[in-house]
């Protein structure tokens, strides 16, 4: 049976040119269209749909409104925003319920590789069974400390960017959500980079005190179970060491933060996990990992040619 994907936009010509544009993904995907949030809200009614991909600056229900709202009926769908410009006050009320965001004009290789890769983990029986778990997740849990650390390193009128990527990069779900909007168009054009302490050189002292106090992007592990916030701690643990190993190894490529990144990537889904009330074995992680690393478009081709065996489709076979 076909996905089926929602196009959202306020201007018919838009809709159009999608349609001409997506022609080439008809047999894999079955698309509808709709020219407001409201009506994007009652098609949704209507049927189950796999990814709604919305532009922002829509009158009556802007973007980020209908997103928010999908995200709490539907929280199995794949969010995209395709837009072009819009106001910082919207994108940032977008970050957490958009799981990507694209930039208008967008080219449409960009758009379909996208969706080829939800739809790639919506096609696995195994990985669509854990859909509704992962596409309710705005946040990933970090240990108390390490949000304490943060705030603390973004305290004061004189803000070290490298003590604050310091942070970040020792932290799994940090790192993750920095990765994750500087390789989209949230706030401008993509960079493409594994490196925690280059996207947040990218964002910025600024920035990543409004992604902290404002939007509250960094979730605490303070208000899970004690058990729960010790296995956020363990996994952070046994990610570190795991880089420290890659390091000493000589497996680690150029300077050797692909390769750790990616280390540490593979770890989202026993991160994720931790929400969860399944026990899963390593293979479960990853399953869980590709899921969610799909939905937020971090594509671990964008480090390195030596990264090609690590890509989604690969992750299940045999690697943990």
């Amino acid at each position: 049976m076909k996905q089926r994907a929602l196009f959202v936009d306020d201007e018919p010509l838009v809709l159009s040119g999608l349609r001409r544009m997506l022609r080439s993904l008809r047999r894999d995907w079955e698309m509808s269209f709709a020219n407001s949030g409201k009506e994007a809200l009652a098609m949704l009614e209507e049927g189950e749909f796999a990814v709604i991909i919305s532009d922002m600056r829509m009158p009556e229900m802007d973007g980020a409104t209908l997103l928010n709202e999908v995200a709490v009926r539907y929280p199995s769908m794949a969010r995209l925003v395709l837009s072009g410009h819009a106001e910082l006050e919207a994108i940032l009320r977008a970050v957490r319920p958009a799981h990507q965001f694209l930039a208008k004009p967008c080219d449409p290789k960009v758009l379909e590789r996208a969706l080829k890769r939800i739809l790639e983990v919506r096609q696995d029986e195994r990985q669509n069974a854990i859909c509704n778990k992962l596409g309710a997740h705005r946040r990933l849990p970090s240990p108390k400390d390490k949000i304490a650390d943060l705030r603390n390193a973004l305290g004061g009128p004189m803000v070290s960017l490298e003590r604050v990527g310091d942070v970040v990069s020792g932290d799994i779900a940090m790192s993750l959500q920095v990765l994750r909007l500087v390789n989209a168009a949230f706030f401008g054009t993509p960079t493409k980079t594994l490196d925690p302490r280059r996207a947040v050189s990218v964002l910025g002292a600024d920035m990543m005190k409004r992604l902290l106090d404002d939007v509250e992007l960094f979730r605490s592990a303070e208000s899970m179970q004690e058990d729960d916030e010790a296995a956020v701690i363990e996994v952070n643990r046994c990610v570190s060491e795991l880089m420290d190993d890659t390091e000493t190894s000589g497996d680690a490529c150029d300077n050797g933060i692909n390769a750790k990144t990616l280390a540490m990537m593979l770890h989202t889904g026993a991160l994720a996990g931790i929400d969860t009330e399944d026990s899963l074995d390593d293979s479960g992680d990853l399953a869980l990992g590709s899921v969610l690393l799909a939905y937020w478009g971090l594509d671990l081709e964008i480090a390195d040619p030596t990264a090609e065996a690590w890509t989604p489709a690969t992750q299940l076979e045999g690697v943990s």
